[in-house]
């Protein structure tokens, strides 16, 4: 469900409610069975443009509120099973810009800030879960990027694209024993588009940035991609 206003033709704000709902079901190991998750969410944003449309803009403040939140937790070194843990909020305000210079530059944008919480409750092999963040749910984020776009003959043109990303550090876990720090990734491209086909150089996680996106408290995890370099090309029918 979700109203609007147009306060005028370049600029609109919202409010938005949604529920959601993930069905239970059973393990094979660990607690034999886990029940529904349900959800309620809340948003209040803004939308709008300005400087003759070359700059359009977003934000939103949020709120999530769980029950029986499911969450899949190690219960052995090989072993992991789905469990409930009880209610859990998320909070934060969110942002994005983008900026068009001209035809051939254009500057974009966002960022984020959240607050979660894990209540203090009882898992039910008897597991104690303390007032604690969620997992993978670090308190910011950051992105900046940049569009360049340079017409050479009829319908043929270079572009260029850089993307910075940065993540704040985020918990693997609900009990927190393990966290990723922050980190940053840089991504470019450089390339020749026509209308129906594309190529393009590619370098992504340019500065070989070493980090951990997904973990278990089984010490089991995934490296993120290290420094990567390549070629892409692409036929539009």
């Amino acid at each position: 469900m979700a109203i609007s206003y147009q306060f005028s033709p370049s600029l609109i704000t919202y409010l938005s409610l949604a529920s959601g709902y993930k069905a239970g079901g059973f393990n094979n190991v660990g607690p034999a069975e886990y029940d529904e998750e349900r959800s309620l969410s809340y948003e209040l944003g803004l939308k709008g443009h300005a400087l003759k449309n070359k700059l359009s803009f977003a934000a939103a403040a949020f709120f999530t509120d769980w029950q029986n939140l499911q969450i899949t937790q190690s219960i052995s070194p090989s072993l992991s099973a789905l469990q409930n843990v009880g209610k859990a909020t998320s909070s934060g305000l969110e942002t994005t810009l983008a900026l068009r210079l001209s035809s051939r530059m254009t500057f974009f944008g966002s960022a984020s800030w959240q607050t979660t919480e894990l209540a203090k409750s009882t898992l039910k092999n008897g597991v104690p879960v303390g007032s604690t963040p969620l997992p993978y749910a670090p308190e910011y984020s950051f992105a900046l990027g940049a569009l360049f776009n340079q017409p050479l003959s009829g319908r043929l043109s270079l572009y260029a694209r850089v993307d910075i990303q940065t993540l704040g550090s985020f918990q693997y876990d609900f009990q927190n024993n393990f966290t990723q720090d922050a980190y940053t990734l840089a991504n470019f491209r450089l390339g020749l588009r026509q209308n129906a086909w594309f190529v393009e150089a590619f370098t992504n996680n340019a500065f070989n940035t070493d980090y951990i996106p997904i973990a278990s408290t089984n010490n089991v995890g995934e490296n993120g991609a290290p420094i990567t370099v390549g070629m892409r090309v692409g036929i539009r029918f």
